[in-house]
């Protein structure tokens, strides 16, 4: 090598010595070789997944990566998908170790608990077939849904609904923009005031070909889960 942890050298030999990018590469230095290889020819990479060996595992110290371990470690213990099973992994981005902020973004207003179960996420189809939920560790992380979607199925959504559209949308295409280069995200009309400084773009309710398409399956359903409430507030994540 030329040069100390170049990721110049394992591009070079994925690109001009594979007919197709591999599935899997394990690398002591995957989260820069990711970003590199995304930068530069994200079509061929498009479907390669990235990991970090165990043994230097230890030299990475963002917190994402212990954040991400911990998740999945507990994503199939907290999660209930009988119809959706995982197609890929999740993952690792560089921009999931990005702390910088955005100057302009929409605010939306939730009420929090310091000690209880943040929520429980559930997933339905526009006709209001139930997919399954994932208990969630913190209120209101586009991390949930983004993880469900991307591992659980084969092609993106063409359209997601959610209270919190305008915040997963940036979420996705900070780390998957191939894959959700097609979806569509809407708030749903019950949570539309909740926004602050948000694009029009997100308003359901502009899209005349949209006007009968029921927003509220998930908010009908939480209905049903109200006798329960107490007892999945202190559930523990």
């Amino acid at each position: 090598m030329a040069s100390n942890e170049s990721p110049n050298v394992p591009f070079t030999i994925l690109r001009t010595r594979f007919k197709r990018a591999p599935r899997q590469v394990i690398y002591d230095n995957a989260c820069k070789l990711h970003e590199y290889c995304l930068n530069r020819d994200p079509l061929f990479f498009k479907e390669t997944e990235f990991y970090i060996d165990r043994l230097h595992l230890d030299n990475h110290t963002t917190s994402l990566v212990l954040e991400l371990q911990r998740y999945n470690s507990q994503d199939d213990e907290l999660s209930f998908f009988p119809c959706l099973p995982k197609y890929r992994s999740r993952g690792r981005f560089q921009k999931d170790a990005s702390q910088v902020k955005n100057k302009v973004h929409c605010t939306k207003k939730y009420a929090g608990h310091p000690s209880l179960l943040p929520g429980v996420f559930t997933i339905f189809c526009p006709h209001g077939i139930y997919y399954g939920f994932q208990v969630m560790a913190s209120n209101e992380s586009p991390n949930v849904p983004f993880t469900i979607l991307r591992t659980r199925f084969k092609r993106a959504p063409r359209q997601v609904i959610y209270d919190n559209a305008c915040k997963l949308h940036e979420y996705c295409l900070n780390r998957d923009p191939l894959f959700f280069k097609e979806t569509e995200f809407y708030i749903d009309r019950l949570h539309l005031d909740n926004h602050t400084s948000c694009s029009y773009g997100y308003n359901l309710s502009m899209y005349p070909e949209l006007e009968k398409l029921n927003s509220q399956c998930n908010e009908q359903a939480n209905t049903g889960l109200k006798r329960i409430k107490d007892q999945l507030s202190y559930m523990t994540a």
